[in-house]
């Protein structure tokens, strides 16, 4: 990183709040596939098109395998984070298709 000409993602989001911000994306996907119907058979379709990463069905694949037990660098945290909760706004039923 060059201090006097940053590149726009580092002159806006800081090292850590990048990686935070990731964290929490992740926790927040995962929160939403905890409450999907299909969960299963997402994942089971994303192993079977050999999706090479993202979060399916709940779970965090990298390089095409599902990472188990995956945490950041560096030490763990003192107290333990707070759990993501996911507020849905419910979808309006002129959108729902017949």
């Amino acid at each position: 990183m060059n201090r006097k000409n940053p590149t726009p993602s580092e002159s806006k989001f800081p090292k850590m709040l990048r990686k935070r911000t990731i964290s929490t994306h992740q926790a927040r996907a995962k929160a939403m596939c905890a409450k999907c119907p299909v969960s299963l058979e997402c994942l089971n379709a994303a192993l079977n098109r050999k999706e090479l990463w993202g979060i399916w069905g709940g779970e965090l694949i990298e390089n095409g395998r599902v990472m188990v037990g995956k945490r950041g660098r560096g030490r763990p945290p003192k107290e333990p984070r707070p759990v993501v909760e996911i507020n849905e706004v419910p979808i309006p039923p002129e959108l729902i298709p017949a």
